[in-house]
């Protein structure tokens, strides 16, 4: 604990300093809304630096964005995987490619304010609007469309690219690309924390 002299704080917060959680207060409000003192702790531990890896470099994800993977998309991803193989008889990779577009992303002035936070929940939305795509379009009632599927992404793997140009002319939001085996959901890294649409 230690005073916030720079006043920084309403009542009390935290931050981080020399590699060390501080919780800080106002002398004059000691003891004021003490449950929030940490109320911030996603923030700060966002802006704090980061240690290095095993390879001696700092991870290209913060904090928050290694929080959501852990709430958002950990625990949810085995259900959806299932259904996406179930529709295709087949082991499809869902591949979220969680280091480059975060670094995309993060180049980026156009994404909304606190997006690290919600970036697995998001990220898992587009996988989902792609199960409810392909379930529209009847492949998993179709052998024909599932064959040809597979013979075209022949890795048998589905990615998200966020990209700063879309492949097809009428897309605006994001859209599709088979390339190397791979089915593409690409989106534009402007809006990628909108609705998925394809």
């Amino acid at each position: 604990m230690d005073i916030d002299e720079a006043e920084k704080v309403q009542y009390n917060g935290c931050d981080i300093v020399d590699g060390k959680l501080r919780i800080l207060f106002l002398p004059a409000q000691l003891g004021t809304n003490v449950g929030d003192a940490l109320s911030l702790l996603p923030d700060v531990l966002n802006a704090a630096e980061q240690p290095a890896g095993p390879d001696g470099k700092p991870p290209i994800m913060g904090p928050q964005a290694r929080m959501s993977i852990s709430k958002d998309w950990d625990g949810q991803i085995g259900a959806l995987q299932t259904r996406v193989d179930k529709m295709l008889n087949t082991s499809i990779k869902l591949n979220p490619m969680w280091d480059e577009n975060f670094a995309k992303l993060k180049a980026s002035k156009d994404v909304r304010r606190n997006w690290e936070r919600d970036y697995a929940s998001v990220v898992y939305q587009y996988f989902d609007g792609a199960l409810s795509q392909l379930n529209y379009h009847k492949f998993g009632e179709d052998e024909m469309l599932q064959e040809g599927l597979l013979e075209a992404v022949e890795k048998k793997e589905i990615a998200l690219r966020v990209v700063d140009k879309l492949t097809q002319d009428k897309a605006t939001y994001n859209d599709c690309a088979v390339e190397d085996g791979v089915l593409y959901i690409q989106v534009r890294y402007a809006v990628v924390f909108r609705s998925p649409r394809y």
